[in-house]
């Protein structure tokens, strides 16, 4: 089978990873993959933060908790915020699955593009596959894209170097899996319609 339709059908969502942080070089390459995904009018808007840092992690992953077992809830404008409450109270809680490396995803809210956020989408995509090509293991992360305009996450996001002006659209955690793939789930019937 072709290599790079290979590495489309056995990616899977890892969600279990090792403590072992994936090499510089690795991820380097990640994300010069990213850059390289499609992008409208070609504006090249977004801008990858990669946390590559365990203690910067586990300070994010301490505020985010800390900002939603807090947050008083029952929000019109942030209709998940009683779900995320709740998963923050957990006392092992880790949006990122304890992954080593945390790549965020952003575009200008200025973007020339008409589709920044699939712009994102689709430098997510290659971040996966370019990481699962290396043996790394990936899952896409979208808790911030729900949380990220909370003044204390978005003061700290940009203290991290998430750009003051950018949108969050996602994230991937990154890391060496700590467990075998899972297998894939049936693929649902009825979802191509070949036009002839």
């Amino acid at each position: 089978m072709n290599e790079i339709i290979n590495n489309i059908l056995t990616r899977r969502s890892i969600r279990v990873f090792k403590e072992e942080q994936i090499p510089e070089s690795d991820l380097n390459i990640i994300l010069e993959a990213a850059t390289f995904a499609p992008t409208g009018m070609n504006a090249q808007s977004w801008h990858f933060t990669a946390i590559h840092s365990k203690e910067k992690l586990a300070e994010l992953n301490s505020l985010v908790q800390k900002v939603l077992v807090t947050h008083p809830g029952a929000d019109p404008g942030m209709p998940y915020i009683d779900f995320l409450k709740n998963m923050a109270e957990a006392p092992n809680f880790n949006f990122f699955y304890h992954a080593p490396t945390l790549v965020i995803a952003t575009n200008s809210i200025n973007s020339a593009s008409a589709a920044p956020q699939s712009d994102c989408t689709a430098a997510l995509q290659n971040i996966f596959l370019a990481a699962h090509s290396l043996g790394i293991g990936s899952c896409w992360i979208h808790l911030l894209v729900l949380i990220s305009d909370l003044p204390e996450i978005k003061d700290h996001l940009t203290a991290l170097g998430v750009p003051l002006d950018h949108k969050i659209y996602g994230s991937a955690a990154l890391g060496f899996p700590g467990r075998s793939n899972p297998k894939p789930s049936p693929r649902k019937s009825g979802v191509i319609t070949i036009v002839k």
